[in-house]
């Protein structure tokens, strides 16, 4: 009886040594890291650069609080002011940082007009055969976009999808402005805030048209939204549209 009390004795001293090892360890890190930041802040303040330092973070965060973005973007944001706030004023690399903290700012994160959403424009332009067609251009919520022109057959098939055309004076009838206002005014509005999924987009254009051959909507305007989703999801990923297509 006695051997076996003196046994879990020694139990509980090793064990209290384990916990007094790692508590040891946890002071130690939390001391090193208040003591590096201490010494960043000396450095700074021997440097003349503390104060204004801080100042600018502070207002930094601040307009980064006022933004209407995905908590992602803002949590983003914050990483670079933290990174600048910690830079040398004197580092080479300290106005490359604050210019992007700049420009991360500036973007049109919450503007829903047609010149700045998610589907920002369609516009009509001239093709390789100087016949108008469609472009339009995605932008995502980092900032990243594609831009897409529909291309346009010299012939036509007989159950074609229908690529809707102005028929009126303009470009002996071939302009697409119709389409152009399709993309803009009807598909945009749907497709903002949604996932960036193929499948789903072209679902979703698919039944807004509500035609069997896109007559309502026009193909031309459908494609150069499908085409821009695609290009953007190759951009995700970070690889050319053929990569991104041969992989599948």
């Amino acid at each position: 009886m006695l051997f076996e009390d003196i046994k879990t004795e020694e139990e509980i001293m090793e064990l209290d040594k384990k916990i007094d090892v790692k508590l040891k360890k946890v002071l130690d890190d939390s001391q090193k890291e208040f003591i590096l930041r201490e010494k960043i802040k000396l450095i700074r303040e021997e440097l003349g650069d503390a104060n204004s330092k801080e100042n600018d973070a502070l207002m930094l965060k601040e307009k980064v609080d006022k933004l209407d973005c995905k908590d992602s973007i803002k949590n983003k944001i914050y990483n670079e002011i933290k990174k600048y706030e910690l830079m040398n004023s004197n580092s080479p690399e300290v106005g490359v940082v604050r210019n992007y903290i700049d420009l991360m700012l500036s973007l049109p994160w919450n503007n829903k007009d047609k010149e700045n959403d998610d589907l920002k424009v369609a516009r009509e332009i001239l093709d390789s055969r100087s016949n108008p067609t469609i472009e339009v251009k995605m932008i995502l919520d980092d900032g990243s976009y594609s831009i897409s022109s529909v291309p346009s057959g010299a012939s036509t098939g007989s159950k074609e999808a229908l690529e809707l055309r102005d028929k009126d004076v303009r470009y002996h009838g071939k302009g697409v402005l119709k389409a152009v206002e399709n993309v803009n005014n009807k598909i945009a509005p749907l497709l903002i805030g949604m996932e960036l999924n193929q499948s789903e987009i072209d679902k979703k254009m698919l039944e807004l048209d509500g035609t069997e051959n896109k007559s309502n909507l026009g193909a031309n305007a459908i494609l150069g939204v499908s085409l821009c989703t695609l290009k953007c999801l190759a951009k995700v990923e970070n690889k050319e549209l053929f990569e991104y297509v041969s992989d599948g």
